[in-house]
């Protein structure tokens, strides 16, 4: 019996360790996607240094291209730069564009044939937290003036604020 009680601690302890390592990976990686900039000074383990500004955080967020319409299959984030490797060449069908930033995506490496130019700056009271979504780039009107839909080569993405 007492080999039964010292083999059913044994597994609760070992049960209880498996835990407190996974606890452990979640805070870990809540807090790197959470404060990026916290990753950058690996040299500062304080906890009490402040929370960057809410104005920086906006120098971290990346567009997001989507190799289906509606959001679908790969998605590539971009910083600001210009770009004709980092993404599948003509895969590119819907983009998401965060606040402060302007996406110019080409038709062609050399940036000629066809162009699209996204600007998503908005002003207060709009809400200057919301992404510009574009669903399908094979829309015509205001969300496109040109079908680009899986013909992308080039991008040029600039923060504007």
């Amino acid at each position: 019996m007492n080999g039964k009680v010292i083999a059913a601690v044994i597994a609760a302890l070992v049960i209880l360790i498996v835990v407190v390592v996974v606890v452990v990976v979640v805070v870990l990686k809540k807090k790197k996607t959470s404060d990026p900039e916290s990753q950058s000074n690996s040299s500062d383990t304080s906890d009490s240094t402040p929370p960057a500004p809410a104005e920086s955080t906006a120098e971290v967020l990346k567009v997001q291209f989507f190799q289906h319409c509606d959001y679908g299959g790969t998605m590539w984030e971009l910083g600001p730069g210009s770009y004709t490797t980092g993404f599948d060449d003509n895969q590119i069908s819907s983009v998401k564009i965060p606040p402060g930033y302007k996406v110019s995506m080409y038709e062609n490496a050399d940036k000629s044939g066809g162009q699209q130019i996204q600007s998503h700056n908005p002003k207060p009271p709009a809400d200057v937290t919301k992404w510009m979504e574009i669903p399908c780039l094979i829309q015509t009107g205001q969300m496109a003036v040109y079908n680009l839909n899986d013909k992308i080569s080039a991008i040029d993405i600039e923060r504007l604020i």
